[in-house]
């Protein structure tokens, strides 16, 4: 893998309002300021080039105690697919219902029954399931075809192109911030 060097300015920066009440020089434009209070609010205020921190009005609502930073989401994420692995065991596949086993199941098994309904390789999802009695059976669940439509996606060439048309260009987002593009 080739390295790469960019020159950047670094145009977000967090600190705490302690830490923020002592900051004195002007705050570059575009640079978007993110305030840790003691309260556990997050505030933001956004460099206009002229004036200082303690100048700044901060910005809409800042309240971002309900939302996740991007490891809190990845963890969340990670957390939630290990409970599924809970509830749903993919054991394999099948040539029809009467290959699936009727003996040492456990609720939440899943197999994928070949259909011959289609065109395409496309198989019936059956899960075990038990009632309270602990007596289990196979439930149809839904359908799983192999052909996937793709032309609401964007193919290699097409982005690229974009990206391309972005180089050494200049971006204005909302009039507030501003993202120079060199790639």
């Amino acid at each position: 893998m080739n390295n790469k060097i960019l020159n950047a300015k670094i145009l977000h920066v967090a600190k705490s309002t302690s830490q923020w009440e002592s900051e004195e020089s002007v705050i570059p434009k575009g640079m978007l300021c993110v305030e840790f209070t003691e309260t556990s609010e997050t505030k933001i205020k956004i460099g206009n080039g002229t004036k200082s921190f303690s100048e700044l009005p901060y910005t809409g609502n800042n309240n971002l105690e309900n939302y996740f930073t991007k490891s809190e989401t990845i963890s969340e994420i990670e957390l939630a697919v290990q409970s599924l692995g809970k509830i749903i065991t993919i054991k394999g596949t099948a040539y029809s219902l009467e290959h699936l086993p009727e003996s040492e199941n456990n609720a939440g098994d899943l197999w994928f029954v070949k259909s011959d309904s289609s065109e395409y390789d496309t198989y019936n999802e059956y899960i075990w399931i038990t009632d309270v009695s602990g007596n289990g059976k196979w439930e149809f669940l839904g359908q799983t075809a192999s052909q996937v439509d793709f032309s609401e996606y964007s193919k290699k060439e097409y982005v690229d192109e974009q990206i391309s048309k972005l180089k050494n260009e200049t971006i204005s987002l909302s009039d507030q911030i501003i993202i120079n593009c060199t790639i």
